[in-house]
C-alpha cells in the first residue's frame, strides 16, 4: 500500500521524469524536489532514518509503514498513511517537527 502512495514522487526522484496520471500538489512538490536536490536542506530527504535525530517509536513505525528516509516519507500520500496499521498521530507530530526544524514543512501536503 505505501508503495503505491509513494509511486510518483518516487519516479520523480529516481528517474526523473513525472508519470502523466499525477498531478496537483504531488507533483508540484515532486518537481520542486528535483530542481532543488542540491539545497543543503534537500540533502536530508536521502539521510536513513536510524542517522536522524528521532525517537526510537518514530524509527519502529517508519520502518514498519515501509519507510527509510524521509524523501520516502513526504512523497507518500499521507492521507493513505494515515490509515496504516502502525500510523500514529504521535508518529505524524514527530515527522512534522522534524520537517519544520529543518526548513521542509513546505514538503507536506495537508
Amino acid at each position: 500500500m505505501v508503495a503505491y502512495a509513494m509511486r510518483g514522487c518516487l519516479s520523480v526522484l529516481c528517474c526523473g521524469a513525472l508519470r502523466p496520471s499525477e498531478a496537483g500538489d504531488r507533483s508540484t512538490r515532486a518537481f520542486f524536489m528535483e530542481e532543488n536536490l542540491q539545497d543543503p536542506n534537500y540533502t536530508i530527504l536521502s539521510v536513513p532514518l536510524k542517522e536522524l535525530p528521532v525517537t526510537e517509536t518514530f524509527l519502529l513505525r517508519s520502518k514498519l509503514m515501509g519507510f527509510s528516509n524521509l524523501g520516502e516519507i513526504v512523497c507518500a500520500d499521507l492521507r493513505v498513511v494515515s490509515g496504516l496499521e502502525d500510523y500514529s498521530e504521535r508518529w505524524y507530530f514527530e515527522l512534522i517537527s522534524l520537517l519544520e526544524r529543518n526548513g521542509l514543512i513546505h514538503l507536506i501536503s495537508r
